[in-house]
């Protein structure tokens, strides 16, 4: 693959200008802290709120149902519910699924981001919803309140998910179950592969020591681990189901993917076009399928 001799040329004169610590750390090949992951997290949102809905509302399965969509019928599918907490639930995306399927319940999204909360706010406008800022480790809720605890993409993220996942069942009623979807990056084919490897050699040519970082919990992106951890926190009833869900891209909106992912819409503006400028080269017009493996997990606390 050839990039842009100007981009390729000023590699080297950006290291000191990353917005967070925890970019400035994997632009070198250094791994960033927990707290400096939460930190870049939270800059982030403030930067690009809504971005995974963003990028992954466009993915649908073969019944082209997204996965916000899948999750939410998933936890209507257990019957009625009085109260629902999504945690993680950046500007309401999949709160407005859940109002959808279970018009009765009273739900409440959490989010660490006050921004997100902002964007939610003004998105979801209902009296039997409410916001929440706060971290989903220790929430304002009361013990065995919560007949249903849900996540869309966030669980995996956080290097905490133990407490938070404990967090949730202390919140919950016997027998209230837990939803969630996490990214399943096993499941991914070669050729998702091979668009993934495409970006990260567009971002290693200007910063030749990056290395992808995978955030928060690495085991939380794997059946096995999530099953264990699940049963050894008291959860049962434990149902993994795969979703393969895909999205027909154009150059534009494969770079519009990407964009909003956590490295490379949080590089400085000199680097990010020189990035879109290669990814965009290299891709010659042409359109792709991309497919995007995640897992569905239901559970039910057992206390």
């Amino acid at each position: 693959m050839r990039y842009a001799e100007s981009c390729v040329a000023s590699a080297g004169m950006r290291y000191d200008n990353p917005v967070t610590r925890y970019m400035k750390k994997v632009l070198v090949g250094e791994h960033p802290s927990d707290a400096e992951w939460y930190e870049h997290l939270l800059m982030f949102n403030r930067l690009h709120p809504g971005g995974t809905p963003k990028v992954f509302r466009p993915f649908t399965n073969a019944d082209r149902r997204s996965s916000y969509e899948l999750l939410a019928r998933a936890i209507a599918a257990f019957g009625p519910a009085a109260n629902v907490i999504d945690i993680g639930c950046g500007d309401g995306a999949l709160v407005s699924d859940l109002r959808r399927v279970l018009p009765d319940a009273l739900i409440v999204g959490v989010d660490i981001s006050d921004v997100e909360i902002d964007a939610a706010r003004l998105k979801v406008d209902d009296k039997r919803v409410r916001f929440i800022q706060a971290h989903a480790a220790k929430l304002p809720i009361a013990s065995d309140s919560i007949d249903a605890v849900v996540s869309h993409l966030a669980l995996m993220l956080m290097p905490d998910v133990n407490e938070v996942l404990l967090e949730a069942r202390r919140m919950l009623r016997q027998g209230g179950r837990l939803a969630f979807v996490v990214d399943h990056p096993g499941g991914r084919d070669e050729d998702s592969m091979a668009l993934f490897a495409k970006a990260g050699a567009t971002i290693r040519a200007q910063y030749p020591e990056f290395a992808q970082p995978n955030p928060g919990d690495q085991d939380f992106r794997d059946a096995t681990a999530i099953d264990g951890q699940l049963k050894t926190l008291g959860f049962e009833d434990i149902v993994m189901t795969s979703i393969i869900t895909t999205a027909r891209l154009s150059a534009e909106a494969y770079w519009d993917f990407f964009e909003s992912t956590y490295v490379i819409g949080m590089l400085e503006d000199t680097a990010r076009a020189c990035v879109r400028e290669n990814l965009l080269d290299s891709m010659d017009g042409e359109t792709v399928t991309m497919k995007m493996p995640l897992l569905l997990v239901t559970a039910k606390n057992a206390a």
